[in-house]
């Protein structure tokens, strides 16, 4: 249970299975931009799931997530990538695939990433070369990050 109760809202509807949850997630995540703060951050991300029916309301959380501070933002995800790649493989991939196309995204991300716990930097090392396993014009950007 978040301390936040609208991201209490957005855990319990975050399948996103019938009309009633897409209407309390969207309402939940629209109240929780005007007010959110960067204690919220690691329960946002906990949020992400691949089980859900409608990704573009999804997508609306991951525009929540890079709403805030570049940094803080990049550091609670580094943190979240263990238990992420769990139950949302996919958004965690979106989440870097957005990082490694932005320039000012990636080098803030290598400054955290060197810093990470050990769980933290083989989580993300393994996104990471999932990624470029799976595009090949990401190598040198992935190459960046963890070398």
């Amino acid at each position: 249970m978040s301390k936040n109760p609208l991201i209490d809202v957005l855990q319990r509807n975050r399948h996103l299975r019938s009309p009633a949850e897409v209407a309390a997630f969207d309402k939940a995540l629209q109240a929780l931009v005007q007010s959110q703060t960067v204690e919220d951050l690691p329960d946002l991300l906990a949020v992400f799931t691949d089980d859900c029916q409608h990704l573009e309301v999804m997508d609306g959380l991951v525009h929540c997530v890079e709403s805030f501070d570049l940094c803080s933002y990049l550091a609670a995800l580094v943190e979240g990538v263990p238990s992420m790649t769990i139950h949302a493989p996919e958004w965690t991939n979106t989440l870097h695939y957005r990082i490694l196309n932005d320039d000012v995204s990636r080098e803030c991300y290598k400054k955290l990433y060197q810093s990470a716990s050990s769980a933290a930097k083989e989580a993300v090392k393994a996104v990471l070369l999932k990624i470029q396993a799976e595009d090949a014009d990401f190598t040198s950007r992935v190459r960046q990050l963890v070398a």
